[in-house]
């Protein structure tokens, strides 16, 4: 009977930290949080056993903690882990320890996310990313004080010959730090098998943040690597698919909202240039949050 019992819990367990990877994309779906998990692999078996440990890891402190079991099933306690984990191992040199420290700031993250819920709730407001971009951002800042361990190096890839439609997929991909265009169709396909409006919503932010980025005469490179695209496709595909009902004036704002996300990006970009701190996805997190805001209040 304690057998079954367990292997029940291990089921509902490993399918919660799998949707936790899905919830990057506001997917509660198990095999949409696998397929993103082989998107990650196909780049780097090294990230996606970071992601996976993440949301684990994120996921476990939500139940030794007995935060809200409905929350924790649904992988809302595993995303931020996720990407806090995967941001540590990809900014800074992958050893035994600094995987370690992975592991540790992914369980702060749960904590960070619990804290930043009682908060935000009051005010209507989702976490969304937020917990990931502060808990990244103060280990990071820990390390860079104490000299723990050395920034990670990354080959020099030129992306001049990348097409347009590579840049706005590999958008996609940049969500879980990951430059593949098919690491990006994967996650393509996570999105369609669970939601076709979240699949449409990712494909229009990418590509209204890379044409954003065009406009802005942003470094052809930097532009096929998918680095304009990220934030835009998680602000359209928060708004687009989650946050505001699907009506034609609501789509007019996601757009500027999609917009307006890019151009922070760049802003964001520029102030953390001389603090060496990346932006990861806090324009997306702050526009997110005003035009909530904002369609609540109107």
């Amino acid at each position: 009977m304690s057998s079954t019992f367990s292997a029940n819990g291990l089921q509902i367990f490993t399918k919660s930290a799998l949707r936790g990877v899905g919830q990057v994309m506001f997917q509660n779906n198990a095999l949409t949080g696998l397929l993103f998990l082989c998107g990650i692999f196909y780049q780097s078996s090294t990230y996606g056993l970071a992601a996976l440990l993440g949301s684990l890891t994120g996921t476990a402190t939500a139940y030794l903690l007995n935060l809200d079991l409905e929350q924790k099933r649904n992988g809302l306690f595993g995303f931020n882990g996720a990407l806090v984990a995967l941001g540590l191992i990809y900014f800074l040199e992958a050893n035994f320890s600094s995987w370690c420290y992975a592991a540790l700031a992914a369980a702060t993250s749960t904590v960070i996310m619990q804290l930043f819920y009682k908060i935000l709730s009051k005010k209507k407001l989702p976490t969304l990313t937020a917990p990931f971009v502060v808990t990244t951002l103060i280990f990071l800042s820990i390390n860079t004080l104490l000299n723990l361990f050395r920034p990670a190096t990354h080959s020099a890839i030129s992306h001049y010959e990348n097409g347009p439609w590579e840049g706005i997929i590999q958008g996609i991909s940049q969500v879980f730090f990951q430059e593949n265009t098919i690491s990006g169709l994967l996650m393509l396909l996570g999105l369609l098998i669970n939601s076709k409006r979240a699949f449409i919503w990712a494909i229009i932010g990418s590509t209204t943040g890379f044409i954003t980025g065009f406009l802005l005469s942003a470094p052809h490179e930097v532009l096929g690597a998918g680095a304009y695209g990220f934030n835009g496709a998680l602000t359209a595909l928060a708004l687009g698919s989650v946050f505001l009902s699907d009506h034609w004036k609501n789509h007019i704002i996601i757009i500027i909202a999609t917009i307006l996300t890019t151009l922070s990006f760049v802003g964001i970009s520029k102030l953390f240039l001389p603090l060496g701190l990346p932006v990861m996805t806090l324009p997306f997190v702050l526009v997110t949050w005003v035009f909530i805001f904002l369609t609540a209040r109107n």
